[in-house]
């Protein structure tokens, strides 16, 4: 009797089980929160691979940037907050000039719609934020406020949150910086970085999505996965990779009607720098935006009409 009624329930039961969707391994894995997939989107279109760098710029090609240690002001730690061991503090310096020493050659278009250029990094602070400044010359004053106007002040002093009437009504103009922060990089584990740049925004700062409570919808995000695993970079080595998402906060005062920034046509004296990204980390080691590497320079922003012809001109 026992063996008729379990017969029957497998007839029965059989038939439904066949009809029941098996779920698949990947519908059975965590779901990300729509922030994370949000930044993963986003992030997308701008990952930057590990694999090295293709260098192409060298001083037959290019120029080569001035650095200048800021002991007080400079950033230790890497985009996720990992802090470098005393070992490589003691070893890196932005000033040696030795084959091998940490270098950046900038290359730029002379002449043309907007500033652009490439920029290759060699051996500068492993898995660290860059930004990218267009910084003007005082000597000259035309092209100096036409680059803070459409980016930013700074006045003396630690503070950096100024306005256009700040700077007007500021007595000692000649001691005031006006940038436009414009790109940034994150450096692989070496140190090392390549960007093609064009000046078409004006930033604010950068932020670190995945650490700090902050997401402005932009398009500019930037996925780096950090490996912390030597010890003789880090003080506290770890074998967990960590993502990190990087993004631009835009200047939003300064952009026009399309979403972009442009430099008015004319001749520009001014400097290209990189600043280091703090990510607003203050306290011992967590910087407060060094400016260490700059290259002064001279370039040409023209119409359509007069590019060719003054390419032509140019050396």
């Amino acid at each position: 009797m026992l063996f008729l009624l379990a017969a029957l329930a497998v007839a029965f039961l059989l038939p439904v089980l066949r009809r029941r969707p098996v779920e698949s391994r990947q519908s059975m894995l965590p779901v990300a929160s729509d922030e994370s997939a949000q930044m993963e989107q986003m992030a997308s279109a701008n990952r930057t691979r590990p694999s090295s760098p293709g260098f192409e710029l060298d001083s037959s090609n290019a120029k080569r940037m001035i650095g200048r240690n800021d002991p007080k002001n400079e950033r230790w730690a890497d985009i996720a907050g990992n802090f470098y061991s005393a070992e490589f503090i003691r070893g890196f310096s932005y000033e040696t000039t030795n084959d091998g020493s940490s270098c950046v050659w900038i290359q730029i278009k002379p002449a043309g719609k907007t500033l652009s250029g490439r920029l290759e990094a060699h051996g500068l602070k492993p898995n660290f934020a860059y930004q990218l400044k267009l910084m003007g010359d005082f000597n000259d004053r035309t092209a100096f406020e036409r680059i803070g106007y459409r980016g930013r002040w700074r006045l003396p002093g630690q503070p950096t949150n100024y306005t256009d009437w700040d700077y007007q009504a500021c007595p000692e103009k000649q001691n005031v910086e006006s940038y436009i922060l414009f790109d940034f990089f994150v450096t692989d584990v070496r140190g090392d970085a390549v960007l093609d740049f064009a000046l078409a925004q004006s930033l604010h700062v950068l932020w670190n999505a995945s650490r700090q409570n902050v997401l402005i919808s932009v398009p500019n995000v930037r996925r780096r996965e950090i490996g912390a695993d030597s010890p003789a970079i880090y003080a506290r080595p770890k074998q967990d990779v960590t993502t990190e998402y990087v993004y631009g906060e835009p200047e939003m005062s300064r952009y026009a009607g399309d979403g972009s920034t442009r430099l008015p046509e004319g001749r520009y004296s001014a400097s290209l720098v990189l600043t280091e990204e703090s990510f607003h980390g203050y306290g011992r080691d967590n910087g407060y935006w060094a400016t260490p590497l700059r290259l002064p320079m001279e370039f040409y922003i023209v119409g359509d009409e007069n590019a060719g012809r003054r390419r032509q001109r140019l050396p």
